[in-house]
């Protein structure tokens, strides 16, 4: 006969009382968003030997392999579990990334937030889809976002086992509200054809330069155009990447805004990391930024504020990268004539479409924008040689025959 042994731990998860065997598994529980640990005993009804504690630990196995979720955690709300979702993700992602997530999370929260977790359905969702259509205009992408984060955290939820199933695998997106409200946007109105470019950069050029000491506008827009960069690498710009001798100029760092502004000395990727040789003109561009702020110094004194970065207020006092954008947005709101679309980013899409006018490949435009993936290249090169491809059509078919009936002289005033 096998000898008892004394009370106590026997082996992991196992434990001895009385005699008797006990599993001990881990359990946990969200209260008030956040996740409480705590311990589950269970008596095996097996006396303590040393023959027992060997099939004490095979049940335990098989208890944690086929373990559910107390039932207490199905019982929180989905706020609860967003939060404590949201707070976990902070983990591991980027801070930028962090705040557009928990951006999403807060239109999810407005509206689905009073739910049990385990309540949520396919109507539910398909209700909320219906909200974000109609409460005002969106963007087909901004839905997209929110819908492809929202089936994210429901997927986390399935694989703790809060839900039987995620819902949104089985909601739909009402097509006819999608019609009706989604501010629909053309892909070639979101980009700079050649002559689109020429044109902004003109326009650019007549209004920031007709004021006396203005902003460096024109000159951010212009590097950041002809140079594909991103608002981070742009904003993130300093003299020291910069060697006006030796015509170089290098990307290595940027700034970031996420839940709070960050200066960073790197860049999104590797393959971001890259450098330009510069022409005449852009060293030209550069020593006149360098005049102005040499100017600036003295105008401002004491109060002028000091540091490396190219791109800043008339003081040295660095540009909200949030600031910045609504300046380029205003800017194109206010020429009817460009298209309307056209964001800060999308200059990076701009500088494509102007490399595949002048002729260059696939390959060397993947390597002036810096981008990782082949695929996204392509794509951008696909859209850019349609719109190309349809105005050089326009422009060739405008004159080939003009109906009498419609001619300028015709029309009566």
């Amino acid at each position: 006969m096998a000898r008892k042994r004394e009370n106590g731990t026997r082996a992991t998860g196992i434990v001895a009382r009385n005699g008797i065997l006990y599993i001990v598994l881990p359990t946990k529980k969200i209260e008030n968003g956040k996740t409480v640990y705590g311990r589950q005993w269970i008596n095996t009804g097996l006396e303590n030997t040393e023959n027992n504690v060997k099939l004490a630990i095979a049940m335990r196995k098989a208890k944690l392999e086929t373990a559910t979720a107390p039932t207490i955690i199905n019982y929180c709300t989905f706020e609860e579990y967003v939060t404590k979702w949201l707070d976990d993700k902070r983990r591991e992602i980027a801070d930028t990334t962090y705040s557009a997530y928990k951006y999403g999370c807060s239109h999810i929260i407005h509206f689905l937030g009073a739910y049990k977790l385990r309540e949520i359905s396919r109507t539910h969702i398909q209700e909320f889809y219906d909200y974000l259509l109609m409460d005002g205009k969106r963007h087909k992408r901004t839905l997209k976002d929110i819908k492809r984060l929202l089936n994210r955290i429901l997927e986390d939820a399935e694989a703790e086992k809060l839900i039987a199933a995620n819902p949104c695998k089985y909601a739909t997106v009402n097509k006819v509200l999608l019609d009706k409200y989604a501010e629909a946007v053309t892909e070639s109105d979101t980009f700079f054809s050649y002559s689109e470019a020429q044109l902004f950069l003109t326009l650019a050029d007549e209004e920031y330069h007709s004021i006396p000491d203005s902003n460096d506008y024109f000159e951010l827009f212009y590097v950041a155009l002809f140079f594909a960069l991103r608002r981070e690498e742009v904003l993130g710009l300093q003299w020291s990447a910069i060697d006006l001798e030796k015509k170089s100029l290098t990307i290595c760092a940027t700034v970031t805004k996420g839940t709070e502004i960050n200066y960073l000395n790197t860049t999104k990727t590797e393959s971001s990391k890259r450098e330009y040789p510069l022409t005449e003109e852009q060293v030209k561009l550069f020593q006149y930024l360098k005049h102005r702020e040499e100017k600036m110094k003295v105008t401002f004194g004491s109060e002028y504020h000091i540091n490396d970065y190219v791109f800043k207020n008339a003081d040295g006092s660095l540009y909200y990268p949030d600031s910045i954008s609504r300046v380029f947005s205003k800017f194109i709101k206010r020429h009817s004539i460009l298209p309307q679309n056209v964001t800060l980013h999308k200059l990076r899409r701009s500088c494509v479409s102007i490399l595949i006018h002048m002729g260059f490949d696939v390959k060397s435009i993947q390597k002036w924008v810096g981008h990782k993936s082949m695929d996204t290249t392509l794509k951008w090169y696909g859209a850019a040689k349609d719109k190309e491809a349809k105005q050089e059509i326009s422009e060739g078919l405008k004159d080939i025959y003009i109906p009498k009936n419609i001619s300028t002289n015709n029309i009566s005033n």
